[in-house]
């Protein structure tokens, strides 16, 4: 799995074609978002960097297991105190004196291999372990990305949703300036609905203004949260709609593919793997190591009477008493493992949480989409009565004026609705760990 995840994240990082070119001529699904969140975004970017940096720690760890060889060659003069020999030595001056200088050439080769490190091989065992929690780390930082990025995307959505209601809007309120206009040439109507419909026709400019600035800046927004210069346009190929139909899974499936697949869970469950290997390795101090060393080569004072000398042997050391270190270390590694266990614990349980939450704002989301419909299709009634009231004059432009702000309140709210659906619809995703499976 561990592999498979590494995989994943390094073709997920492949480059993209310079300045975004490709993502910028064709349209953009809610699923190509996330995924090109997930493989350019900085957090992910960096995030992959950092499990690659603790795969080089757990290759420099293991480094301590294997046989090192290394070559010296020395060729050089050195003199001598005979005073610091501390022994008399016969014909020299008791005080000392200066011998030398001595020429020496030495030409080795040492080999030094460990045998048995039981605390060393728990080391890298810690530290394979840390790699594949990072790499996991970097799947939770990829898919919290992703999620930015597809949120984005549903704020894009709405934003252009709105733009069309107010576009709407406005039209309508243009529409009712010229009745009322035409009614007070006529001398059916009063100067008064003339100045109500020019005052709604001055309020719906104002929420088109906001609602274009709205959606640009969503757009603006889009565009960073997928890693592509600001200058790049963005196309949306969705738009919120009430016609997908999305299978929802019972709570039994999506629980068991929550924790199949969520990457926080499988950080956690990294992370307390990772600190029982670190128990292991501390344990493991309390054990003898034994190694083997050797080295040959050549000595002399001068090249041509190079001799060969060599020294080989076998080392055991034992840990007898190190101010208890160790059993400081054990103890603190036990209580990292409690840690880790329990954090495991509060996490597979919100990943529980996440799940019935998801499906419960999906079967709400639904219901509110229903509603919303509803209360849009009495507000159309509602403003094609009392356009009919007042096209034929037996009423004022008051009433068609209360039945647009209603219909406008419809619209937003019905706009809301199916973002709200969309975005139950993400977190059901999110929550079982496919958001990079969305079409």
């Amino acid at each position: 799995m561990n592999r498979l995840l590494t995989t994943a994240l390094v073709l997920a990082l492949l480059p993209v074609r310079a300045h975004g070119q490709i993502d910028s001529l064709r349209p953009l699904s809610l699923g190509d978002v996330a995924r090109l969140a997930a493989r350019q975004s900085g957090p992910s970017v960096a995030a992959f960097y950092r499990a690659e940096q603790a795969r080089g720690r757990a290759m420099e760890t293991r480094s301590a297991l294997l046989p090192h060889v290394s070559a010296s060659f020395s060729d050089g003069q050195r003199t001598f105190n005979t005073a610091s020999f501390g022994l008399p030595l016969p014909g020299f001056n008791p005080n000392g004196e200066i011998i030398g200088p001595v020429r020496t050439v030495d030409i080795r080769g040492r080999v030094v291999a460990t045998l048995l490190d039981p605390a060393g091989f728990g080391r890298y065992r810690s530290a394979e372990a840390a790699a594949a929690g990072a790499s996991a780390d970097a799947a939770v930082v990829t898919n919290q990305a992703a999620a930015a990025a597809v949120a984005g995307y549903i704020r894009t959505l709405r934003a252009e949703a709105q733009v069309g209601a107010r576009a709407a809007d406005s039209s309508l309120a243009a529409d009712l300036l010229g009745i009322a206009q035409q009614q007070l040439r006529t001398g059916v109507g009063v100067a008064l609905d003339v100045t109500r419909a020019r005052a709604q026709v001055a309020g719906t400019r104002a929420q088109l203004i906001a609602a274009r600035n709205e959606r640009d800046r969503a757009r603006l927004d889009l565009a960073r949260a997928v890693g592509l210069p600001p200058d790049v346009a963005v196309v949306l190929r969705d738009t919120l709609t009430d016609s997908v139909t999305t299978r929802v899974p019972d709570e039994a499936e999506a629980v068991g593919a929550a924790r199949r697949d969520r990457a926080e869970l499988r950080a956690a469950q990294a992370a307390t793997e990772t600190a029982r290997q670190a128990l292991r390795a501390a344990r493991g101090e309390y054990l003898p190591t034994i190694g083997v060393f050797g080295d040959d080569g050549a000595t002399s004072t001068t090249y041509p009477h190079l001799l060969n000398t060599y020294t080989y042997g076998v080392q055991l050391t034992l840990p007898i008493f190190e101010g208890f270190r160790t059993s400081a270390r054990v103890r603190q590694q036990t209580a990292a493992l409690h840690e880790a266990e329990a954090r495991e614990r509060d996490i597979e349980l919100q990943v529980i949480t996440d799940v019935r939450g998801a499906l419960l704002d999906l079967a709400a989301s639904r219901e509110q989409v229903s509603a919303a419909r509803e209360r849009l299709s009495l507000g159309e009634q509602e403003l094609a009565q009392s356009r009919e009231r007042f096209r034929a004059g037996v009423a004022g432009n008051a009433d068609v004026i209360t039945a647009q702000l209603n219909l406008d309140s419809a619209r937003s709210q019905y706009i809301d609705a199916l973002a709200m659906l969309e975005m139950a619809r993400v977190s059901l995703a999110r929550a079982q760990g496919h958001l990079l499976e969305l079409p």
